[in-house]
């Protein structure tokens, strides 16, 4: 994760204008492909990044539109741009899963675990289905949640100068200009504090549905088993009965103890009970290390008059581009438009 990040450090330029929110898609992918898949992709599957983008806007725009949601099987060329995308996407993975299933030794990434993986009970292991949907649901989901999170993370420190300041002296402090590692994690509990004050106020699933296995009385409303409960993280994570002055950018409020002050379900940006978000740990440590590692070194300013407003698609994406202006912190021991990890592994 922080090489990958530090690989994005060196493309930028001091005075730049970036759509950051561009930038944290390829990073958050290139991420999510090294995780799931390994670095070495057969040539036929490096691709794998253009059909998964294709699907992810595809889907966004139906969840736009209730019309074109209901003529989702027309042969319009969006629909068919999309159906080219999955059957892409299909392919890729069918190839990866075979080439694992043939190979001997694991490569240490997702899908050699999952290859691995057996039912207790029975001994059985995944089909190739199996395999191909759980991939897609995590190559999905893996990169497009976290890069909207981290989107709005720097939007609002770019709002708030304040924070920004906090952030770069714990940052200075613990690492003193070197990459952060796991083991630093603990040490920065402000970097956390943002990240999970950005997530109250910008879920990435702004809803999310449930089905009750049984009849249930909910607050005087008899809710019959097989009923549709939609549940929705942003109303909750503004609601001044659990976060005072809701709508108000303050990471104090996830200070030590803040799972203790607040209601267990009030803050769900990752869902709840045991259907709770299997990527939540790999996020969390994710968007910290990507925010520790970018931020000791830069500043990302919006650009002047930029009005960034939320729209609610499969995440809560912001409606546009978000510009901002790359500027090198003082002190930065980044030497001049190269990082310390010029030699890291390509992201590619």
């Amino acid at each position: 994760m922080v090489a990958h990040a530090q690989s994005m450090m060196d493309s930028y330029r001091e005075g730049e204008v970036r759509d950051i929110s561009a930038d944290m898609a390829v990073l958050t992918l290139g991420i999510v492909v090294k995780c799931l898949f390994g670095a070495d992709l057969p040539r036929e599957a490096r691709d794998i990044s253009g059909p998964m983008l294709a699907v992810l806007d595809a889907a966004n725009e139906r969840l736009n539109s209730v019309v074109r949601a209901s003529l989702s099987w027309l042969p319009t060329t969006r629909n068919l741009r999309e159906k080219r995308a999955i059957a892409e996407l299909d392919a890729i993975l069918q190839l990866l899963i075979r080439t694992r299933r043939a190979e001997k030794e694991s490569r240490g990434d997702l899908l050699s675990v999952l290859l691995r993986a057996a039912d207790e009970e029975s001994g059985a292991r995944m089909s190739d289905q199996q395999l191909r949907d759980e991939l897609m649901t995590l190559f999905g989901a893996g990169h497009e949640t976290t890069a909207v999170a981290l989107t709005w993370t720097w939007y609002l420190l770019s709002r708030h100068p304040e924070v920004k300041a906090k952030l770069d002296e714990e940052l200075d402090r613990v690492l003193a200009g070197r990459p952060p590692c796991v083991s630093d994690l603990p040490k920065l509990p402000y970097t956390e504090m943002i990240v999970r004050e950005a997530l109250r106020l910008y879920p990435p699933a702004p809803s999310f549905a449930r089905e009750p296995v049984e009849d249930v009385t909910i607050a005087g409303y008899e809710v019959p088993r097989g009923s549709l409960i939609v549940i929705s993280p942003y109303v909750l994570h503004h609601d001044p009965r659990f976060f005072s002055h809701p709508e108000r950018f303050d990471p104090e409020r996830f200070a030590p103890g803040w799972d203790e002050r607040i209601p267990r379900y009030a803050y769900l940006p990752f869902g709840g009970g045991p259907r709770v978000c299997i990527g939540n740990g790999f996020a969390m440590m994710e968007a910290r290390l990507i925010l520790a590692t970018v931020a000791q070194h830069y500043k990302l300013s919006l650009e002047p008059d930029k009005v960034v407003r939320p729209i609610r698609l499969v995440t809560l994406r912001p409606s546009g581009p978000v510009r901002m202006k790359v500027e090198r912190r003082e002190g930065s021991s980044l030497a001049d438009g190269r990082s310390q990890f010029a030699n890291a592994p390509n992201p590619s």
